[in-house]
């Protein structure tokens, strides 16, 4: 019988162990695995038309929402930033990447002619105060759970429509290194 089985004529046998128990998921930082437009190009808004932003992130929420908040000209004192607004995105594994989109369109109230800065922050819900409209910045956690990414944009007044050829400290418009 040895004889036969080492010729392959018998089936051979083969054990399955039980899948190992991971225990619950625990959760990631959001990653930014695709955006659009170039956080390297400046890009143009005219307070009538908005601009489509898209981002591709993968994130292992353990069934909590991801939140988005946007907002101009985030950490700056002069201009002042601007909340924009904030949303929540349905949970999922990590294996399953989320489409994050908005429109952006300030308005004049939020936002005067000229060189700003869009930055999109990424955190679970619970990294978020929705009163303040703001990460919470006392909690280790948040260090761990936040994602940003920023553009520079030319806010244009349809008075005076120039951009210039590049925001100070932004990138070159044309995509051409400084």
């Amino acid at each position: 019988m040895l004889a036969l089985s080492a010729f392959g004529l018998l089936p051979a046998g083969c054990l399955v162990a039980d899948a190992p128990d991971y225990g619950p998921a625990r959760q990631t930082a959001p990653v930014v695995e695709a955006i659009s437009p170039s956080p390297f190009l400046q890009f143009e808004v005219d307070f009538v038309t908005p601009k489509p932003v898209n981002l591709v992130v993968t994130s292992e929420d353990a069934g909590e929402e991801l939140t988005v908040a946007y907002y101009v000209d985030y950490g700056t004192r002069t201009p002042k930033e601007a909340y924009i607004d904030d949303f929540d995105v349905a949970p999922r594994p990590f294996d399953q990447p989320k489409t994050v989109y908005f429109p952006f369109a300030p308005t004049r109230g939020q936002v005067t002619p000229g060189c700003h800065t869009l930055t999109v922050l990424l955190m679970h819900a619970r990294s978020f105060d929705s009163v303040a409209n703001a990460p919470i910045v006392d909690d280790d956690r948040v260090a761990d759970d936040l994602t940003m990414v920023t553009w520079f944009f030319w806010a244009k007044d349809t008075a005076n429509p120039g951009a210039p050829a590049a925001c100070p400290g932004g990138p070159d418009p044309r995509g051409a290194p400084q």
